[in-house]
């Protein structure tokens, strides 16, 4: 009868030591935090501003609680980049920002192209949406201040963009998106 005793206080004895070893694996009690297994180069996030058609602020979008995405599934275009409030239905329900890309290769500094065109050229181009809800802004082939620039490292993306003059869709009205930014992992 002492060997079960025995026995059980020894599980009883483990099962703390075990529990402490992992919180203390991932930087529990004030310990410095633990390596991420997931490298930096996986984040995507995007920062802008938008200004015109009742906006006037800058938007933060970060993969995990909203959709940060550059995919080579992209239609006409190389790269079809979106930045969305909502993670569900691909983002396509919220507000969200869409970057179509033509002839991306290693990066580069892109000029507007007409997004009604849908092909590319041979030009580094590219169109630009912003989705707020019903309304709709889309940039034309002359919008002015209207660039964007891609770095590539591997299958990381990161860039600057910005246009102003983008035209409500069925509508009059024109929004500005201005000092934008991200990064995202090609997928």
């Amino acid at each position: 009868m002492r060997r079960p005793a025995a026995w059980r206080r020894w599980i009883e004895g483990l099962v703390p030591a075990i529990a402490l070893a992992a919180t203390l694996a991932c930087g529990g009690y004030g310990g410095s935090p633990t390596a991420s297994s997931t490298p930096q180069a996986t984040q995507a996030s995007a920062t802008f501003r938008l200004v015109g058609g009742g906006q006037d602020g800058t938007i933060t979008y970060t993969n995990g609680p909203n959709l940060v995405f550059c995919r080579q599934e992209a239609g006409f275009a190389d790269l079809w980049i979106r930045f969305a409030a909502q993670t569900a239905a691909n983002g396509q329900n919220g507000p969200h920002l869409d970057i179509d890309v033509c002839n991306l290769g290693d990066g580069g500094t892109f000029s507007p192209m007409n997004p009604q065109a849908a092909t590319c050229g041979a030009a580094k181009t590219f169109d630009i949406w912003w989705h707020g809800g019903s309304d709709v802004f889309v940039n034309s082939a002359t919008s002015p201040a209207c660039t964007l620039t891609v770095t590539r490292d591997g299958t990381r993306l990161s860039g600057t963009f910005g246009c102003q003059g983008l035209g409500e869709v069925d509508g009059t009205r024109s929004v500005a998106v201005l000092e934008g930014s991200f990064q995202c992992v090609e997928q």
